[in-house]
C-alpha cells in the first residue's frame, strides 16, 4: 500500500511539474530578460528580449483588436540589437541604442523612399525599458 501512495505522489509531482514548466516556458514574461515598450496614447508595442537569445514581439491597442505576437532570435552587434523572425518572409529588424540624457531607448532603424522631412532615412520612436524612470524629463 505505501509503494502504490509513494508512486502515486511521484507520478502527480511529475505532472504538476511538467505542467508548470510548459506553462513557464510558454509565458516570456516568465523567462529571464528585458522588457521593452514603446506607447501611443492607446496602442502601444512591447518587446521582450530573453536571455537565451529568443525575443517575443507584439502590438496592443485598447480600441482596436491586439495582433498576433513575433517570435525569433535576437543578438547584439556593437550598439544595435538584430531581430530575426521565425517567419522567414519577415526581413531582419535592428534597434539601436541611443541614450538621451540619462534615459536609454531601442531605435527601430527603418529605410523609407522620402520621410515627411525629405531625408531617406528616419529614426522613428524608441522603445524604454520597462519601468525606466527619467530624471531630466527627456
Amino acid at each position: 500500500m505505501l509503494k502504490k501512495l509513494l508512486i502515486l505522489i511521484i507520478g502527480l509531482a511529475s505532472l504538476i511539474g511538467t505542467w508548470r514548466w510548459y506553462q513557464y516556458a510558454r509565458n516570456p514574461f516568465n523567462q529571464p530578460g528585458q522588457t521593452w515598450e514603446r506607447d501611443f496614447f492607446l496602442a502601444g508595442d512591447t518587446i521582450r528580449l530573453l536571455d537565451s537569445g529568443h525575443y517575443y514581439a507584439y502590438h496592443w491597442c485598447d480600441i482596436c483588436g491586439d495582433e498576433p505576437g513575433v517570435v525569433g532570435t535576437w543578438r547584439q552587434q556593437g550598439a544595435s540589437f538584430v531581430l530575426t523572425s521565425s517567419d522567414p518572409k519577415k526581413l531582419p529588424k535592428t534597434l539601436t541604442m541611443r541614450v538621451v540624457g540619462n534615459c536609454k531607448y531601442l531605435v527601430p532603424f527603418e529605410p523609407r523612399r522620402l520621410s515627411r522631412s525629405g531625408k531617406k532615412d528616419e529614426l522613428i520612436s524608441g522603445f524604454e525599458p520597462e519601468g525606466q524612470k527619467c530624471e531630466d524629463g527627456r
